[in-house]
C-alpha cells in the first residue's frame, strides 16, 4: 500500500538528528579539518556493520516532472513486513551552512512533501535490495509534487515501525534540473567545472631491512586502499580526471599489482609531478634543507618519467602544505600554477566555488613573475567521502557540487576537490560520484589543466588579477635532525659527482636519503625509522667508497737512494674514476709532489710513485686516498718502508771517518814507537 501524507509533527524539522546518524562531519562549512597537513587527515576505513536501512544506489539528478530512482538495502533480519518506508523532503538548501546542517542530522529543513510505502509493496530486484521510484514536481501515487523548481532537496528515507517508531534512517539529496538541462544548459549557462585529482601515495615502501613495508605493499593490492582507487578509474576512462602518483610509492618494487591499471589510468588522465616521497615542503626550507626538498621533486619527477610513458606536468603541482618558501622553490622548478587547499587562505571560505587566483612569490632567479597562478580545493567536499555509507557518501559528494553549481549562479567557475593523501574508503563511493558525473547537466568533470584555462581568473573591481594572501603556517621539525640530513646529503651528492649521477651505487644511496624526511614518519617509531633510513644512506655511500681496494704489499724495500714505491688499486666499480691520493713520510721525500690525482678505470691498475730516501731503515708511510675532489675520504693505510741505500755524502762521510781513523791509528803507532825508543836509548 503507498499514501501520500501531509506534513506531520511527529516528523519536526530536526527529525533526523533524533535517529542515527550516517556521517558526522562537524566542519563542512566551507573546510574541514586543516588539510595544510602533510598527512592529509587519518581516516579510518569506515564501519561496514550490518544495517536495517542503506542506500545501495540513486540517480545523480532528476528532471523536474521526472522520476528519481533509488535502491535501498532492508536488512530482512532487522525488518518486518508490516514496516513502511517513509520518504520525507524538505525545503532545499541554498548555501553550504544549511547543507552541513542536513548531513550533520541537526536540522533538514521544512518539511515540503511526504509518501509512506507499504515495504511489501516496494519491488525487490534480489536479496534485500528494494526498488524506490518517486516523481518529482508532478502529482501522482508515488510522488513529490513539491519538489518542481530547480534545487538541492534533502530527502529522509526512514524505516518506520506500524505503530509509527522509526527504526532506522538516512538522508540523502535529490538533485532537480530543468528538464531542458539534460539537453543543453538553459540560456546556455556554463556547467560547473569539476577537477578531481587523486593522489595516489603511501610511505616509503621499502623497510630498513630492505624487505618490503607489508603496509604500502597491501595498499598497492587490487583490495588495497590504493589499489581501489585504480580498479575504480579504470572502469571510467572516460572521465577527465588528474592523478599525483607518489613516486617511489609507484616505482618501488615496480609495484605490479598496480602497474597496468595505473599506465592505462595516466594513459588518459593528467599526470602531476610530486616529491619522492609526501614531504612536508616548507618544513623543510624552514629548516635550511630546501637542497633536499630540491632533490625531492627532482627524483621525483625523474622517477616518473621513467615509469610512465611520457613524463608528468610539472607546470602543475599540489601544494599541501604550503608557504610562500615552497611556492618559489616551485616556481624555480618551472611549476606556472598550483592547487592549494581553500583552508591555506585568508578567508578561505569565500570563492567556493573558484575560479583561478594569484599568490606572491619571490622572484627565484631567472624567473621575472612575482605571482603564481592558483585554485584553492574544496576542502569540505573532500571530507564527505569518508562517511559510513559508501554510496550515500557517493551521492553527498554530488549533491555538493550541483549545490556549488547552482550558487555559480551562471558564473563560469568551479570546484578542485582533492581527495585526502591517506584515503581509505570502498570502491563504490568512487564509482558512484564517477557515474554521477558522466553526462550530468549541471558538473563538467575536467582536468586541473582544463581548469585552469577554462574557467576564467577572478578580476578584481579595476580588472586586475585577484591576488589571495596565504595564512600563517608553522610547520613542524623532520622527523631527523636537519644536521644530519645536511651531512648525509653532502656525502650522496659528493658520492653523484665521484662515480656519476646515473651510478647504481648513487640512486639507491639517494632514495634512502629522500626516504629520511617522509612526513609519515611520525612520533617515536617513525623517528627512528627515519634515523635508520639516513643510516642506510650513508652505508650505501660507504660500500660504494670500499669498491676501490688498496691491497697491502707488506713491507716495500728500497735498495737505492732514488727509487719508487709501487701502489696497486683494484677498481670494483663499473665505471672509471679519479682518485688523489696523498703521501706523507718523515724520511721519504717525493721528487712529483706528495699529492697526486689518478684515473682508475674498472679492475687492477698498478702506479709508481718516485721517492728519495733521506736515510736508510725502516719507517712508516702514510697513504690518503680521496675522491678527486677531497671530499670523500676512501681510504688510509700504512706502509712499511725499508731503506738499504747508502747516499753519497753518506759514503764520503765513512772514508773520510776510516782516513781520519787511519792516520789517528799511524800517528799514534809513531808516537807510541818514538817513545819506546826513547826509553831504550837512555844511558845506564
Amino acid at each position: 500500500m503507498t499514501k501520500r501524507i501531509a506534513p506531520r509533527a511527529r516528523f519536526p524539522a530536526s527529525w533526523a538528528g533524533g535517529v542515527i546518524a550516517l556521517i558526522s562531519i562537524t566542519s563542512l562549512v566551507m573546510g574541514g579539518v586543516s588539510t595544510n597537513d602533510p598527512s592529509g587527515g587519518a581516516f579510518a576505513a569506515p564501519s561496514r556493520a550490518t544495517q536495517a536501512l542503506s542506500l545501495l544506489g540513486q540517480d545523480p539528478y532528476a528532471i523536474s516532472g521526472g522520476e528519481l530512482n533509488l535502491e535501498v538495502s532492508i536488512s530482512p533480519s532487522l525488518s518486518e513486513p508490516t514496516d513502511n518506508v517513509v520518504v520525507t523532503a524538505q525545503s532545499s538548501v541554498t548555501n553550504r551552512a544549511a547543507f552541513t546542517r542536513v548531513v550533520n542530522g541537526t536540522n533538514t529543513g521544512s518539511v515540503l512533501d511526504q509518501v509512506e510505502i507499504a515495504l511489501t509493496a516496494l519491488p525487490s530486484p534480489g536479496g534485500s535490495a528494494r526498488a524506490i521510484s518517486l516523481t518529482l514536481g508532478a502529482a501522482g501515487a508515488l510522488a513529490l509534487p513539491a519538489l518542481s523548481a530547480p534545487g538541492v532537496y534533502p530527502l529522509t528515507i526512514a524505516l518506520e515501525q506500524a505503530d509509527g517508531q522509526v527504526r532506522e534512517s538516512f538522508t540523502t539529496f535529490a538533485v532537480v534540473v530543468e528538464g531542458g538541462l539534460f539537453a543543453s544548459p538553459v540560456n546556455n549557462e556554463p556547467r560547473l567545472a569539476v577537477a578531481w585529482v587523486w593522489p595516489l601515495v603511501a610511505g616509503p615502501a621499502e623497510l630498513p631491512n630492505g624487505s618490503a613495508d607489508p603496509a604500502v605493499s597491501a595498499a598497492a593490492l587490487p583490495t588495497g586502499r590504493l589499489g581501489r582507487q585504480v580498479s575504480a578509474l579504470s572502469r571510467h576512462l572516460d572521465i577527465p580526471i588528474t592523478i599525483s602518483p607518489g613516486p617511489e610509492t609507484v616505482t618501488a618494487r615496480n609495484t605490479s599489482p598496480l602497474r597496468s591499471g595505473l599506465l592505462a589510468v595516466a594513459a588518459r588522465a593528467q599526470v602531476l609531478a610530486g616529491p619522492y616521497v609526501p614531504v612536508d615542503i616548507p618544513s623543510l626550507i624552514e629548516n635550511l634543507l630546501s637542497g633536499i626538498a630540491d632533490n625531492e621533486l627532482a627524483t621525483g619527477n625523474t622517477a616518473l618519467s621513467e615509469y610512465f610513458s611520457s613524463p608528468p606536468d610539472i607546470r602543475t603541482a599540489l601544494a599541501n602544505p604550503v608557504s610562500p618558501g615552497a611556492l618559489t622553490l616551485l616556481r624555480a622548478r618551472g611549476t606556472t600554477r598550483v592547487a592549494i587547499s581553500n583552508l591555506a587562505l585568508v578567508n578561505g571560505s569565500r570563492s567556493i566555488p573558484t575560479a583561478p587566483f594569484s599568490l606572491k612569490i619571490t622572484p627565484p632567479a631567472g624567473v621575472n613573475e612575482t605571482t603564481i597562478s592558483a585554485v584553492a580545493s574544496d576542502d569540505g567536499i573532500a571530507n564527505l567521502l569518508t562517511g559510513a555509507n559508501p554510496v550515500l557518501s557517493g551521492q553527498r559528494v554530488l549533491a555538493a557540487l550541483a549545490l556549488n553549481a547552482y550558487a555559480s549562479e551562471g558564473a563560469a567557475q568551479g570546484t578542485v576537490l582533492v581527495n585526502p593523501l591517506d584515503l581509505d574508503i570502498p570502491e563504490e563511493t568512487f564509482s558512484t560520484i564517477l557515474n554521477g558525473l558522466r553526462n550530468h547537466p549541471l558538473l563538467k568533470p575536467v582536468t586541473l589543466e582544463s581548469f585552469f584555462s577554462e574557467v576564467p581568473a577572478v578580476q578584481t573591481s579595476t580588472g586586475a588579477l585577484e591576488t589571495r594572501e596565504l595564512t600563517t603556517y608553522s610547520p613542524p621539525a623532520p622527523p631527523v635532525k636537519a644536521s644530519a640530513l645536511n651531512a648525509t646529503a653532502n656525502r650522496v651528492l659528493a658520492l653523484q659527482t665521484f662515480i656519476g649521477s646515473d651510478a647504481r651505487e648513487v640512486r639507491t644511496a639517494n632514495q634512502w636519503l629522500l626516504r629520511a624526511p617522509s612526513a609519515t614518519f611520525i612520533e617515536a617509531a617513525g623517528q627512528a625509522r627515519a634515523r635508520r633510513s639516513l643510516k642506510d644512506a650513508q652505508a650505501r655511500v660507504t660500500a660504494a667508497l670500499a669498491q676501490i681496494e688498496i691491497p697491502n704489499p707488506g713491507t716495500i724495500t728500497l735498495t737505492s737512494e732514488n727509487g719508487s714505491i709501487p701502489l696497486t688499486f683494484r677498481n670494483n666499480l663499473d665505471q672509471t674514476v679519479r682518485v688523489r691520493i696523498s703521501l706523507a713520510s718523515e724520511k721519504l721525500s717525493f721528487p712529483t709532489g706528495s699529492t697526486q690525482e689518478l684515473e682508475l678505470p674498472p679492475a687492477n691498475t698498478t702506479v709508481r710513485i718516485p721517492v728519495q730516501a733521506r736515510t736508510p731503515g725502516t719507517f712508516v708511510l702514510r697513504l690518503n686516498v680521496a675522491s678527486s675532489d677531497g671530499l670523500l675520504i676512501i681510504a688510509v693505510q700504512e706502509f712499511k718502508v725499508r731503506s738499504t741505500a747508502v747516499s753519497a755524502i753518506g759514503i764520503i762521510l765513512m772514508i773520510g771517518a776510516v782516513v781520519v781513523l787511519a792516520a789517528w791509528w799511524i800517528l799514534d803507532a809513531r808516537a807510541r814507537r818514538k817513545k819506546r825508543r826513547e826509553k831504550t836509548a837512555v844511558p845506564a
